[in-house]
């Protein structure tokens, strides 16, 4: 009997952890965010599999200083003309370092609930569909 009700106890605080970290992991950096500034270091057309035009690019966060990259398929394949420009960067500290987007498209502005400045539709030749 000793060992049935283990099995049961463990079996509930299972289920009681994994419903604490799916809960963590559910605050959406849609809801819980930071915005900072970043600047396009370079781009690459991507290769076969890949999304869309890789977006590299740097931002400070907490007076950190970090590279990321991203792929971007609304972003027509040939844009390098976003190198060297800043954008928005959205993003979040998480336990193994930063989860980060930067915002270039008006999908990108629309996704995380901002609206697309009028200072960036010099970059709407840049997107797909648009």
């Amino acid at each position: 009997m000793n060992n049935a009700l283990l099995k049961l106890f463990t079996f509930f605080a299972t289920i009681i952890i994994i419903v604490i970290v799916l809960y963590y992991h559910g605050q959406s950096i849609r809801s819980k965010h930071s915005v900072a500034i970043g600047r396009v270091l370079s781009y690459t057309n991507g290769g076969r599999g890949n999304t869309g035009p890789g977006i590299y690019f740097e931002y400070f966060a907490n007076g950190v200083h970090i590279k990321s990259s991203g792929f971007k398929r609304q972003i027509r394949y040939g844009s390098k003309g976003l190198v060297g420009h800043f954008f928005p960067v959205v993003y979040r500290k998480e336990w193994y370092g930063y989860f980060d987007i930067m915002l270039i498209t008006p999908y990108d502005f629309e996704y995380y609930g901002y609206t697309f400045p009028d200072s960036l539709r010099w970059v709407l030749p840049y997107v797909n569909d648009y």
